[in-house]
């Protein structure tokens, strides 16, 4: 048995070690969202190294502190150690469920988080401020209708792979659009040495050869984060119209005392709940498209895969 409380003792310190690393690195995040959704708040990596004594310090305080909560129980119920005499085996029994539990605990947060991401169309916020460009479309402050003020995405949930597929396509349009300003950045510098007085005529004609080159990459690079654009607007169409629908659904039922009008407008409301049903092969055919665009580094065939997006997400508009 002190074997085990022993491991359970080292066990907790790395533990709590590594979340104060954690959360002292983090800005904004108490520690008690940290320690509900340990998973989504991974960055051990990247720790700030003036939270190392932090670090140190906090996870003897823990230990001693848990220890203190075991002793007080084990003389409430009469079975600590007496001075001088071998430890009770009840008493270690109850130590090492005292320390396993919070253990146990950690383990069961961090695998539930596992299965959440930060909703990436709030950023995590759970609120919408200002224009949204993707949907051409101002909000005041209000719920984000993707997480619908929650903050997290739950993976295997009925929008979880849109919301992956939606997040997938912000990075990666992210991406070219950092590789395009680095490529300008290339492009104008080389402009530049270009316009040299007295320059040599094999060195111009290399750097004119170049600057071709950084033109050619520019122009695909621009075609793809074209294409990921498109994908992004057109999963973000598909998730506002399913919130749209949702809350007509909603506020439908709710004045249901109009009768008719109810009748109609709850009929055209579950129609459009059919349809974002059906979105589903959308969904999977634009994954199929970002997954050929990524096989391919040819300008010609990217602007056929954004055709090919277009023609098969014409349908998708917010209502």
């Amino acid at each position: 048995m002190a074997t085990t409380l022993i491991i359970l003792m080292f066990t907790s310190y790395i533990i709590v070690a590594y979340l104060s690393l954690l959360w002292g690195s983090l800005d904004s995040i108490s520690a008690g969202a940290m320690l509900k959704e340990p998973a989504l708040y991974t960055h051990l990596l990247r720790f700030d190294r003036k939270v190392l004594p932090l670090a140190i310090v906090v996870p003897w305080i823990y230990i001693l502190g848990v220890y203190i909560i075991a002793l007080f129980i084990g003389i409430f119920l009469g079975i600590a150690p007496k001075r001088g005499a071998p430890t009770p085996p009840i008493y270690a029994q109850l130590a090492i469920t005292i320390f396993a539990l919070p253990l146990i605990t950690f383990t069961i947060l961090f695998f539930r988080s596992i299965l959440i991401v930060h909703c990436a169309v709030c950023k995590g916020s759970g609120k919408l401020n200002g224009h949204n460009q993707y949907l051409n479309t101002h909000f005041e402050e209000e719920t984000c209708f993707c997480c619908e003020g929650k903050r997290v995405i739950w993976k295997k949930s009925e929008k979880g792979k849109s919301h992956t597929l939606l997040k997938d396509n912000l990075l990666l349009e992210e991406d070219k659009g950092k590789k395009i300003e680095k490529l300008q950045k290339e492009y104008n510098k080389l402009n530049t040495k270009l316009e040299t007085k007295g320059l040599n005529t094999a060195v111009k004609s290399n750097i004119q050869t170049l600057i071709d080159k950084i033109n050619d990459q520019i122009a695909f690079q621009q075609a793809a984060k074209n294409f990921y654009k498109t994908a992004v607007e057109k999963l973000m169409i598909l998730l506002y119209n399913k919130y749209l629908a949702e809350y007509v659904l909603g506020k439908t039922k709710e004045f249901n005392e109009m009768e008719e009008l109810n009748i109609d407008t709850f009929a055209d409301t579950e129609a459009k709940k059919y349809q974002i049903q059906s979105d589903t092969q959308i969904i999977d055919r634009i994954e199929v498209l970002v997954q050929e665009i990524a096989l391919n580094q040819q300008l010609s065939i990217v602007k056929e895969l954004q055709k090919e997006l277009e023609e098969a997400t014409e349908s998708i508009k917010i209502e």
